[in-house]
């Protein structure tokens, strides 16, 4: 919490009837008398004194107000009791504490204590050293002032104030937003307490244009946190008990200013007070969990005046209490409260609330407590590493406060039984697996997040983990090589691992020393391949070699031998473009119109890796095609093909991804 004390002088300065001077713990403002300066002690080590100085503008040189005596705090009682006179009695605990050792004990909250005296009395602040009421500054002259400390280190230079004009003092602007509202024990005063004011004085009169009276005997102090100026449960500043009841009254505020001066009066606001007969509260008050909630019931109030209830709420049995949700009807007997807890006691009382708003005393407290029923989040696929004898996997660890630790399971199939492999859950986000040293078949993991309540989450996505595969696929089996104008298809079996996930497709010219790999990309479920753009009439050799999932490659197939067909006399078809229609759902080919004579047109089409079948016949004379048998979340292959009496040609194929079918 912050004191609204001289330790605030830089922020008061902009709003206090001062000319412009700069940010400056030395703070200088003009007086009926010359000009008046405040300041503070530093954090840390605390001046033994210090000396003012004053220099016109414009001046170079300073002249040392105080140079026969630093001005230093005061510890003769006697001097000090007639410098406070009626003052005396309030400060006399705090500026001479009757046990020396108390300060010592508590120097911040002394310091803050110290300061926030000095700011609502000056002759506090002259006892403490921390003021000077410069008399001899001539009216209308401009001035500046810098305080000297003597510190352990000797005369230390510091804060200088902004140029100041003496002689042209005017009280600051009062206090807004005055607001008076009868309370449970009096008038219940509240105003904007957000200005450069140290304390506030509040004045009372029994007209609205009769004579006011202060009657605050000690200045009203607002005390500030991070969120603004802190009140007790209700927005009160100052609650004025020995109001009359039943008649108006009419109150002003005005502002101390940290050198103890008021500024002008707010504007007057009238109110009355009633005794208020507060209803009594509620009985047999309860509370129970259900499911996610917490139902909080009770029997209605004896009182007559009841209008309604209001619930609060405490985090343990000595509060504090705070409210919960708006005022219910008078007719309630229940609410229902998500606390978003579990495991953690919460406590609760209702009060019984009259037609005015205000509340009775509470009931007695119900406690109730949720148990932990939500499982901790699933955790992150995990991954595997491999190695000869042991698999081991990973994941990410889960953002759960009471995570007691993981379990880990496995399966043979992905679908099928899996078996939890340690007992009592694991803090670390790794295990590692043993099994058998020729095992060669998949693994699959699983892995949940259980909390301190043993609440499991659901397993993860599972992860195949393969122990490593060091055998190649046997060779494929080449089984035809079919010629084609300026082509060879060759033709084989599929091998019959399961683990082979392509085919490369090897070719040269017969008697060439190297070989040459044909481009297209080749799945495991392709059985055959063009191999184009060979010179017609040569004779070339091709082979065949599958790889498996595990980089394993097979030998080459025994390779067969096959001549290229004749030179093409039909120019390939231009497929332009594949793509994904949303609207129609289907798969639009587009290409350019086809040159020459009458000519059989194909649209063919295959799964990658696959081979190529025709899907449609359209016209010739057509540009365009639209396959609406493409499956979702499918990728395919699209060609042309034509046959003319010159020959046949085919067209580059061109891919495309069908999307799912909610897409």
């Amino acid at each position: 919490m912050n004191y609204p004390s001289l330790a605030l002088l830089g922020l008061l300065t902009a709003s206090l009837p001062v000319q412009a001077q700069q940010i400056s713990p030395l703070l200088a403002s003009p007086d009926s008398a010359g000009i008046v300066l405040r300041w503070t002690w530093p954090e840390g080590e605390r001046p033994a004194g210090y000396f003012v100085e004053r220099r016109a503008e414009g001046e170079s040189e300073w002249t040392r107000l105080n140079a026969t005596q630093p001005l230093l705090r005061s510890h003769d009682r006697a001097a000090a009791r007639n410098q406070m006179g009626a003052q005396w009695d309030r400060y006399q605990g705090l500026l001479f504490p009757d046990d020396p050792r108390a300060e010592r004990a508590d120097p911040e909250s002394f310091r803050g204590m110290l300061l926030l005296a000095a700011d609502v009395e000056p002759a506090v602040a002259r006892l403490l050293g921390l003021r000077y009421d410069d008399r001899g500054a001539q009216t209308g002259a401009r001035y500046e002032y810098r305080l000297v400390s003597l510190t352990s280190r000797g005369e230390v230079s510091g804060a200088t104030s902004g140029v100041i004009a003496a002689g042209r003092y005017e009280p600051a602007e009062a206090p807004g937003a005055l607001q008076a509202a009868p309370g449970p024990q009096g008038l219940a005063l509240h105003w904007d307490a957000s200005g450069a004011f140290s304390a506030f004085a509040v004045y009372r009169s029994g007209r609205r244009d009769g004579e006011f009276v202060q009657v605050n005997t000690a200045p009203v102090v607002v005390f500030f946190d991070d969120q603004g100026p802190r009140t007790e449960s209700a927005p009160t500043f100052f609650t004025d008990l020995s109001a009359p009841r039943g008649d108006s009254v009419f109150y002003q505020v005005a502002g101390l200013d940290a050198f103890g001066r008021l500024s002008r009066r707010s504007d007057v606001v009238g109110a009355a007070w009633r005794d208020p007969l507060l209803p009594a509260p509620p009985r047999s008050v309860e509370a129970r969990g259900q499911g996610d909630t917490v139902v909080v019931s009770w029997l209605a109030s004896e009182a007559t005046t009841a209008a309604g209830y209001q619930l609060w709420t405490a985090a343990n049995s000595t509060g504090p209490f705070e409210r919960l949700g708006e005022p219910l009807p008078l007719g309630t007997r229940a609410y229902h409260h998500a606390p978003g807890v579990t495991r953690r006691p919460t406590w609760y009382r209702v009060t019984a609330r009259d037609g005015e708003g205000r509340d009775g005393d509470a009931s007695p407290m119900a406690v109730a407590e949720l148990p932990d029923l939500a499982a901790p989040p699933v955790p992150s696929l995990p991954a595997g590493i491999a190695d000869t004898g042991r698999l081991r996997i990973d994941w990410a660890a889960v953002p759960a406060a009471d995570l007691l630790g993981y379990r880990v399971y496995r399966g043979r199939t992905p679908g099928g039984a899996f078996v939890m492999l340690n007992g009592a859950p694991r803090r670390d986000t790794t295990f590692t697996d043993t099994i058998p040293v020729a095992a060669d078949q998949p693994f699959y993991y699983r892995v949940t997040a259980v909390d301190s309540a043993f609440n499991e989450s659901a397993a993860s996505p599972a992860v195949v983990v393969r122990p490593p595969d060091v055998t190649a696929p046997g060779a494929p089996r080449l089984t035809a090589l079919r010629r084609g104008a300026g082509s060879l298809t060759a033709e084989w079996l599929g091998n019959p691992e399961p683990d082979v996930t392509a085919y490369r497709v090897l070719y040269r010219e017969q008697g060439a020393a190297s070989w040459l790999e044909l481009r297209d990309s080749l799945g495991a479920a392709a059985r055959s391949a063009i191999i184009a753009g060979l010179a017609p009439g040569r004779r070339y050799e091709v082979s065949l070699i599958a790889d498996d999932d595990a980089g394993n490659r097979s030998s080459p197939a025994p390779a067969r031998v096959g001549e290229a067909g004749g030179q093409v006399l039909v120019a390939a078809p231009e497929l332009r473009r594949a793509t994904w229609d949303r609207a129609t759902r289907s798969v639009v080919l587009e290409w350019a119109p086809l040159a020459g004579g009458p000519t059989d047109l194909l649209v063919l089409r295959r799964e990658q890796g696959g081979t190529f079948r025709p899907v449609g016949s359209p016209d010739a004379g057509t540009t365009r095609f639209a396959d609406g048998s493409a499956r979702p979340s499918r990728r395919y292959e699209y060609a042309l093909s034509i046959r003319a009496a010159a020959g046949e040609a085919q067209s580059r194929p061109r891919s495309v991804t069908v999307p799912g079918a909610s897409q």
